[in-house]
């Protein structure tokens, strides 16, 4: 049972709003959003989110050109 997600940033979805695709690795649907997370659990169990969203970037990652940033942070 493969429930996998294949996550990308396509640089030319940009002008829609929606540049971050997210794959279902069995069945090969794509959606198309501006944010995608998920919650879950690291190795040791304690639990973790992870985050993608379009136009979050700050500092120096702004600056460089960045345009999303993915957060991993324990919750």
């Amino acid at each position: 049972m493969n429930k996998g997600k294949e996550i990308h940033y396509c640089k030319a979805s940009i002008k829609d709003g929606t540049p971050i695709y997210v794959t279902d690795s069995e069945t090969r649907e794509v959606i198309k959003t501006d944010h995608w997370e998920f919650e879950g659990f690291d190795n040791d169990m304690n639990p973790i989110k992870f985050e993608i969203r379009f136009n979050n970037s700050t500092g120096a990652a702004k600056r460089s050109g960045a345009k999303a940033v993915m957060k991993l942070r324990y919750i």
